[in-house]
């Protein structure tokens, strides 16, 4: 009988690590697991029988969760009724962790009896080194097992009971991987190729647009994003902007892009990927992909927006200077951050510019994100970050 896996990832940043940690357990078990849950593109891909989609609980931020709490309510219900009635043999949450935590909590208490309880792991640990430091006590009352992606965070967790295993930043490995492997044999893409599939000429300078995974960071960050292309492509007119994004969002980037000449909004998920890769510069949301493009070697600037009174709520409660993990690492502003009412189209530009005409100093700055990204490879060096994560969950689920 396969293993039956419940796997929930509420954000496009956890659906990638779950689709490699899909990708890993596949090839361990004689029959493969059947995964149900929530996820995005690359976990369908992969065989996820979903409950519901992903974007219904891809939300951040007080006020932007507050108008959508009951709704949230009855998605939580849904996955806790799901595990109860189904009894899978391992319920695994990523990231998302006020989503996710909720679930956990609610399938421990309510099988905490039952012969068939399942195994109850969580895969990213949650920030309590930047905030709410509690949350280590409170989550090792109901969790299993925690993995985590940075070196020091097992550290908060076994203290309180809870075993916690680094299993190193899957941003470590950025190509050649099971997950890459996989999905491009599925999409029949071993060789794509952006600049012929889009018909750029090969010199051409890619300026990458990455607004963010969440219609409320697309309706913040799009306007200005839009303002600093037009103050960039002044001084630089051949710049070909690339806009890795999702389809459920394509019609939110089109509103202020779909006018824009030399410019191109990717959807496909290995060709999000090749933007990335192949970008002379970057403007980002804030969030993983700024770790993504750290390990592309391409120079970037992070950008961030929300809600007053989401911002002055979380700086009360948030210990961390920078909003990077590049420059948390480091402790030093390595990628130039621009957030909140600093977030403006004026100084991003001056900055992007610099990159794009400095070469020393982009090479300065790749250099720099080299050094951090190499603390972030998985204990076992020769193995990716989604196999070391496998290895704790088949210990648990075996053959």
């Amino acid at each position: 009988m396969p293993k039956k896996i419940f796997i929930l990832a509420g954000e496009a940043s956890g659906d990638k690590l779950g689709a490699g940690l899909m990708a890993e357990l596949q090839l361990m078990f004689k029959a493969p697991p059947q995964f149900f849950g929530v996820g995005g593109d690359y976990m369908h891909q992969l065989g996820l029988i979903e409950l519901f989609p992903s974007e219904d609980i891809a939300v951040m931020g007080l006020a932007e969760v507050l108008p959508k709490l009951n709704f949230l309510r009855q998605r939580i219900n849904k996955c806790v009724d799901w595990i109860c009635d189904e009894k899978p043999d391992l319920v695994l949450t990523i990231d998302s962790p006020d989503f996710s935590f909720r679930v956990q909590k609610a399938v421990h208490r309510r099988m905490r009896s039952s012969h068939h309880k399942p195994v109850q792991i969580h895969y990213i640990a949650p920030s309590v080194w930047a905030w709410r430091p509690g949350r280590a006590k409170k989550i090792a009352k109901f969790l299993d097992h925690l993995l985590c992606v940075l070196p020091f965070e097992p550290s908060y967790f076994k203290p309180h009971g809870l075993p916690a295993t680094f299993v190193g930043h899957p941003i470590t490995q950025t190509s050649g991987n099971l997950l890459n492997q996989r999905l491009k044999q599925s999409r029949d893409k071993q060789n794509v190729d952006i600049f012929q599939l889009y018909q750029l000429p090969k010199d051409v300078k890619i300026f990458a647009l990455l607004p963010g995974s969440r219609s409320i960071e697309l309706q913040f960050l799009l306007p200005i994003f839009l303002e600093t292309v037009e103050i960039v492509r002044k001084s630089q007119p051949d710049l070909h902007v690339m806009i890795p994004t999702f389809e459920h969002l394509r019609d939110k980037v089109e509103e202020y892009f779909g006018d824009l000449p030399n410019c191109t909004i990717v959807t496909d998920a290995i060709e999000r990927q090749e933007v990335i890769q192949h970008a002379s510069v970057a403007l980002a949301a804030s969030g993983t992909v700024s770790l993504e493009l750290a390990a592309a070697e391409t120079p970037m600037v992070i950008a961030y927006k929300m809600t007053t009174l989401t911002y002055n709520i979380l700086k009360m409660l948030i210990k961390v200077k920078y909003a990077s993990i590049i420059n948390i690492a480091a402790d030093e502003k390595i990628i130039p951050e621009y957030i909140q009412s600093n977030c403006h189209p004026e100084p991003m530009a001056a900055k992007l510019l610099e990159y794009l005409n400095d070469v020393d100093l982009s090479a300065l700055v790749v250099g720099r994100y080299a050094k951090e990204i190499a603390k972030l490879k998985p204990p076992t060096h020769e193995r990716s970050s989604a196999a070391c994560a496998a290895d704790v969950v088949y210990k648990y689920l075996g053959e």
